[in-house]
């Protein structure tokens, strides 16, 4: 659903590069993560990311006004789900990442 929004997101901005980079992204963590187990981040990396993520989107909304605030805030979720897709999957992870799709859609 994660790569679903993000293509919805790329279309409506004409820029395929987020769904193409959301799509590797979630193979890559299906792959390393889900299927061999091989990388899941800790804590305090996911912590670190997503507070990086939320710097860009905030010096982003500075930079930019207007009808563009709904397309930043729409690619800091893509930048927010990237990221909780190579922690360890949790039933909370799964609705995290499910919430923050319906949101980005609605964007």
């Amino acid at each position: 659903m994660a790569v679903l929004s993000a293509t919805l997101v790329g279309l409506g901005q004409r820029n395929m590069l987020l769904p193409v980079g959301m799509a590797l992204a979630a193979a890559a963590s299906l792959w390393w993560c889900d299927r061999l187990g091989r990388i899941a981040l800790d804590g305090w990396v996911i912590n670190v990311a997503v507070v990086g993520t939320a710097a860009v989107a905030a010096w982003r909304f500075a930079q930019v006004g207007g009808p563009t605030d709904a397309a930043v805030a729409a690619d800091g979720l893509i930048g927010l789900q990237a990221v909780m897709l190579f922690e360890r999957k949790t039933t909370r992870t799964y609705w995290d990442l499910f919430s923050l799709s319906l949101l980005q859609a609605f964007l």
